[in-house]
């Protein structure tokens, strides 16, 4: 019987969808969801134990509502576990620095409309020497 051969997953692919995930806010939510995930290894998990009052918010329909937003911004693209990890190790830097990089990369493997527009617009022009880049670019 022939072992089916597993393709690792750089990024999300298919159609372009109008989303938000790149979105500067909600860093240190983002940093503990992924704590508890490092914890838990299970993205529902991680959903579950913050929305059920590891955050400091008191509402539950505000914690619902910054989990679902996280959740979208580190796991919409049902990510492998390495680029989970990857940010995880991010997280752990008490600063935000480290995990603000990391998710600008992040962000680009989980939206395909934007990571075609790094590929073919952005990076070109850098490796053109282009380093400013104006919104008549991208449109």
């Amino acid at each position: 019987m022939a072992v089916a051969e597993r393709r690792t997953r750089w990024r999300s692919t298919g159609l372009y969808v109008p989303t938000n995930s790149s979105k500067a806010g909600l860093l240190e939510e983002t940093r503990q969801f992924l704590l508890v995930y490092a914890e838990t290894k299970d993205v529902d998990a991680a959903a579950t134990r913050l929305r059920d009052g590891a955050l400091p918010q008191r509402s539950w329909q505000t914690r619902r509502t910054i989990v679902d937003f996280v959740r979208r911004r580190v796991a919409k693209w049902d990510p492998p576990a390495w680029a989970l990890e990857d940010l995880v190790t991010f997280a752990q830097d008490p600063t935000l620095d480290a995990l603000r990089a990391a998710l600008l990369l992040h962000v680009c493997r989980q939206d395909a409309l934007l990571h075609d527009l790094v590929q073919m617009v952005v990076i070109p022009r850098w490796r053109d020497g282009q380093a400013e880049l104006r919104s008549a670019d991208v449109q």
